[in-house]
């Protein structure tokens, strides 16, 4: 019968929904709103804004630990930070960022180079499962 308990636990669990991320300080209403709808259990920092354009800033995505309802199997498959650069023109934009030299080469002259620690990244890129 304990077979029976856990699996209605996790079934209450997942009626829950996702839990929010937790956001640094420094992001307009419009990014925070945006931002909160396309992650889920994680920490987003504000690493930068633009200096061409303020409607563009650099994040860095962090998991946020010790929840099953991140619904990761094997933890090893979660990489310890992403880099992003979130811009609005029209619309936002979501742009994954790898490395320095990506990010000098797809947005020019718009941060300092040497902001992004390059640790190799395990998994993929945590994308939210609303997105999909």
């Amino acid at each position: 019968m304990i077979y029976g308990c856990q699996i209605a636990v996790k079934a209450v669990v997942s009626q829950m929904g996702p839990i929010p991320p937790n956001l640094s300080e420094g992001f307009t209403l419009d990014e925070a709103a945006c931002l909160r709808q396309l992650f889920d259990n994680c920490f987003i920092g504000l690493i930068a804004r633009s200096q061409l354009d303020k409607s563009v800033v650099l994040v860095r995505w962090l998991p946020r630990g010790g929840d099953e309802r991140l619904g990761v199997t094997d933890p090893r498959h979660v990489p310890p930070q992403a880099y992003y650069v979130l811009s609005k023109h029209d619309e936002f934009e979501l742009t994954p960022i790898r490395s320095d030299d990506e990010l000098g080469r797809l947005f020019p002259g718009h941060f300092k180079l040497g902001t992004i620690d390059e640790r190799p990244a395990r998994g993929c890129l945590p994308w939210s499962r609303r997105l999909f």
